[in-house]
């Protein structure tokens, strides 16, 4: 006789676990030897291959099972305390060798990539929780040069953020990227992502980012007044900088008016000091017959060099020291 639908039954082996209490996903392997159920959706894997990349999994499977364990198709079921999305994540990412998530040429949205690392780090998958890592690092990277935003690259239009990175991510997500490399002990993450989020505004950083699930992601208080305060560290420190490289600037050579001061003065209240010497090349083209080469030329290697000393400063200015180790150089 079938069982009735959503019903359990017991046996000596334990309880039959009805398939009306959940649905198949397409990850269901008809010789597979255990069922994972997290939310509604159930997954027939294998014992063996979860336990060849993760210690985690490892472990729970030598764990004796209970009188009353949960059976269904001959297999023990597993109630799996993840979100249905990062169980998916995680089984793509172990049993399948072209699973999205590991190929490099699909651009995965923030969410997807959160989930790599989240299940990643929590079950001890390194590859999964490497490539995670690698695409976040595509965006928040620690070299300058590989540093791309509009608010880095002046010829970028203003709502493209991230250009060409493996990542769609949003200006707002990057409320998201700090509180997530803080859980994941990512703080070579925190300056590049400390710096995107202070060219938000004052009321998006206080109140967040709405994200795709409802929930709205907000900064700590803490960070919340790094963020503030390292903004106005940033744009302090670019002024005195410029000052300081102004009052030092001899003569124009060529005794010629308006003089590299005239180009400098457009830059003194910068938000956004990392923008390349794109920036200085646009002000120049204003008067194209108005500045010698000298004066040119000084103008472009200084804002080079005071770019990058602000780079170089960030860890300061949002108050990020001491500052973490880089989880892949070793």
């Amino acid at each position: 006789m079938a069982l009735p639908r959503g019903k359990k039954r017991k046996t000596s082996k334990g309880a039959i676990f009805s398939e009306a209490e959940f649905q198949k996903s397409s990850m269901w392997f008809e010789d597979g030897n255990v069922v994972l159920v997290a939310e509604n959706t159930g997954y027939k894997v294998f014992k063996g291959v979860l336990s060849l990349h993760s210690e985690v999994f490892q472990d729970l499977f030598t764990l004796p099972q209970p009188q009353d364990a949960e059976i269904f198709d001959d297999c023990y079921v597993v109630r799996m305390p993840d979100s249905q999305q990062e169980l998916a994540c995680l089984l793509s990412a172990i049993h399948d060798s072209s699973s999205k998530y590991l190929d490099r040429d699909v651009v995965l949205s923030f969410p997807e990539v959160s989930s790599m690392l989240r299940v990643g780090s929590k079950y001890q998958v390194k590859h999964l929780r490497a490539e995670a890592v690698r695409r976040l690092k595509c965006c928040f990277p620690d070299n300058l040069d590989d540093y791309v935003t509009p608010r880095t690259r002046y010829d970028l239009p203003d709502d493209v953020w991230f250009p060409g990175a493996p990542i769609s991510l949003e200006l707002g997500e990057c409320i998201a990227v700090i509180n997530l490399a803080r859980a994941h002990d990512l703080d070579c993450l925190l300056p590049a992502a400390f710096y995107a989020c202070a060219q938000m505004t004052d009321r998006d950083l206080v109140f967040g980012f709405p994200g795709a699930d409802g929930t709205r992601s907000t900064l700590s208080k803490e960070d919340l007044v790094r963020c503030l305060e390292g903004r106005a560290s940033l744009v302090s420190a670019w002024r005195r900088d410029v000052e300081l490289f102004l009052f030092c600037l001899p003569p124009c050579d060529e005794d010629r008016d308006p003089s590299v001061r005239s180009v400098w003065k457009h830059c003194l209240d910068m938000s956004a000091p990392l923008l390349d010497s794109t920036f200085v090349d646009d002000v120049l083209r204003l008067k194209p017959s108005g500045y010698c080469n000298g004066c040119v030329q000084a103008a472009r290697r200084s804002h080079n060099r005071l770019r990058q000393s602000v780079w170089d400063g960030l860890g300061e200015h949002f108050d990020l020291h001491p500052l973490g180790v880089d989880p892949n150089s070793e």
